[in-house]
């Protein structure tokens, strides 16, 4: 559905008065359903297209200073094929302070097609909209990832499932290179960094030097990369599994 649920943090939380509801299913005359995670960059609120149905790769943007129910505020943008690839099924975006990245996962396969946009251009101005596939980066299978945080520098991309494993395959977009130039991405296997099977992950949080990764299939092992360590050295990692102490590599 396209139905965007939002509440007013100035209101009481158990309050029906602070919940307002839009429809935006049906934004710019294109099937705006299914998204998946979003991000603000001061004034428009993204919303990450997922896959399925025609919707995958429409992005829909709100524009927080206008009416929240009013139609004129919201719009759309088919960013679907961009560059040439296929830039639809995406899960989450990170903003860094000028471009949003969409974080590649699955569309008619799992694939690391990544889709920016620059919040300096024009929404609906295909100039504006930049992909680039980091399906293959440092030699590994860098597909499906869920999720992406930023650490000022950095745009990481969450490992989740590649289309036949779940896997640990750390992506990383250095933000002062080029976005189209492979020698700005890396990649790592921390799939295992100390314990087994740090894989699966959804999300993840940077706390100003430490960036984690959510475990989401099955095993409840948190990973931690510290910044201040070199990306490709075990020595950066720390997986800790629940109701053990963390260690190091």
């Amino acid at each position: 559905h396209g139905r965007v649920l939002r509440y007013d943090t100035q209101g009481q939380y158990n309050q029906a008065a602070s919940w307002l509801v839009y429809d935006a299913g049906n934004t710019g005359g294109f099937a705006t359903k299914g998204y998946h995670g979003g991000v603000f960059d001061g004034r428009y609120v993204y919303f990450s297209p997922a896959s399925g149905g025609a919707s995958a790769g429409k992005v829909l943007r709100l524009d927080t200073q206008g009416g929240f129910a009013d139609a004129a505020s919201w719009s759309a943008y088919d960013a679907s094929h961009v560059d040439g690839l296929d830039t639809s099924g995406f899960q989450g975006a990170v903003f860094d302070g000028r471009y949003i990245y969409f974080v590649p996962h699955v569309a008619a396969s799992f694939h690391g097609n990544v889709l920016r946009f620059d919040t300096q251009g024009s929404f609906s101005n295909a100039s504006s909209w930049r992909a680039y596939n980091a399906g293959n980066t440092s030699g590994l299978v860098t597909r499906g990832y869920a999720g992406g945080v930023f650490d000022g520098r950095f745009v990481y991309f969450v490992p989740t499932y590649d289309g036949s494993v779940t896997h640990g395959r750390v992506l990383r977009y250095d933000t002062q290179g080029e976005f189209a130039s492979g020698a700005s991405w890396l990649a790592y296997d921390a799939g295992n960094s100390g314990i087994a099977n740090t894989t699966g992950f959804k999300g993840g949080v940077f706390d100003g030097r430490f960036v984690y990764f959510v475990p989401y299939q099955g095993s409840g092992r948190v990973l931690r990369y510290d910044t201040q360590g070199t990306f490709t050295s075990g020595a950066s990692w720390s997986p800790k599994r629940r109701g053990t102490t963390s260690r190091r590599t």
